[in-house]
C-alpha cells in the first residue's frame, strides 16, 4: 500500500522466479504506483522488490528522489529477459538535481531489489524471471 498526495494507492504483491529466487515483489502497473515506487521505505527485505511493469517497452528513466535506501534496478525486456543492472546509491543530503539511471535499450520491465542483491545471487544480463501475470 502506497501513499500519494493523501490518497491510498494499493500496490499488487506477487511472487517471481528469477533464476532459482524467489522473489515477493509489489507491482507497480498504473502510472502514480510508478512514480511513488520504494520511495521512503526505510528497509527492504533481502527477497522483496518491487516489479514496475509498462504497457510497451521504452527506454525506462529511474531517479532516488524520495528514496531512504540504496538500491539495485534490473531492466527487462518485453520477453522478460535481463537486459542490464544498474546500483543506485543513496542521493547527497543536499542533492537537487537527480542522477538519472537508464535502461540500456527499450525494457518493458524494471526490478527494484536492495542494494548490491544482483552481485549477491551473481544474476547477470541474459537472466530472465517467470510470473504468473494472471494472479
Amino acid at each position: 500500500m502506497l501513499m500519494l498526495f493523501g490518497f491510498i494507492l494499493f500496490c499488487e504483491s506477487t511472487a517471481i522466479r528469477l533464476q532459482s529466487h524467489m522473489i515477493r515483489v509489489d507491482l507497480a502497473k498504473q502510472e502514480e504506483q510508478q512514480l511513488r515506487g520504494l520511495m521512503g521505505r526505510t528497509e527492504l527485505g533481502d527477497d522483496e522488490g518491487m516489479l514496475f511493469v509498462y504497457k510497451e517497452p521504452h527506454i525506462l528513466r529511474f531517479w532516488m528522489k524520495g528514496m531512504k535506501i540504496p538500491i539495485s534496478i534490473g531492466f527487462f525486456d518485453e520477453h522478460k529477459v535481463l537486459i542490464n543492472i544498474m546500483e543506485m546509491p543513496l542521493p547527497e543530503k543536499n542533492e537537487r538535481l537527480f542522477k538519472r539511471y537508464y535502461s540500456s535499450k527499450a525494457a518493458l520491465y524494471a526490478l527494484e531489489m536492495p542494494s548490491g542483491w544482483f552481485d549477491r545471487y551473481n544474476i547477470v544480463p541474459g537472466a530472465s524471471f517467470e510470473w504468473d501475470e494472471q494472479n
